[in-house]
């Protein structure tokens, strides 16, 4: 949850299945002792190395599976040229959410890197395969999850602005 005094509009909101949103956020996930330490850094290496990744909006791994949303901009969700002219936006919320969604597509490639490791035809294992045949699919554990949020030039994505913040499970 987030209380601010300045309004994020439609086009600054990132969403999932929207990446050309002007303020775009990504899990700091090399400097995320849970990623590290989990079953899912082993993943996304092996994904890498067999490049088996599929076409999707999100990284490898999901680094960006981040959002920005206020539930009340549904009703108000662009500045009018008034309100930017004016510097006063009428009718917008101070607060809202930032999620941090990396979890829920670690689970569901580990999933899908399980499946395709015990479909092999030779049950001859490496040890990457193997631990991640045995492991569990894990949860956050209480700790510092960094992330960067930069924003780019409308219609260019070019990065102007970047900085790190922390949340905290």
């Amino acid at each position: 949850m987030y209380a601010t005094d300045d309004f994020f509009d439609i086009f600054e909101q990132q969403q999932i299945d929207n990446t050309n949103t002007l303020v775009h956020l990504e899990a700091d996930l090399e400097n995320t002792e849970w990623y590290n330490n989990s079953i899912y850094k082993v993943v996304y290496d092996y994904i890498l190395k067999n490049n088996l990744r599929v076409p999707r909006q999100l990284s490898y791994p999901p680094a960006d599976a981040m959002t920005i949303f206020n539930p009340f901009s549904l009703n108000h969700d662009h500045l009018t040229d008034t309100e930017i002219n004016n510097g006063i936006a009428s009718g917008i919320y101070d607060s809202g959410m930032i999620t941090y969604n990396v979890i829920f597509y670690c689970r569901d490639d580990a999933r899908s890197v399980k499946n395709l490791i015990q479909k092999k035809v030779t049950r001859k294992y490496t040890d990457d395969e193997q631990r991640i045949l045995n492991s569990s699919l894990e949860s956050y554990t209480p700790g510092d999850y960094p992330f960067i949020i930069s924003y780019r030039l409308p219609g260019k994505g070019i990065e102007t602005t970047k900085i790190t913040r922390t949340l905290k499970f």
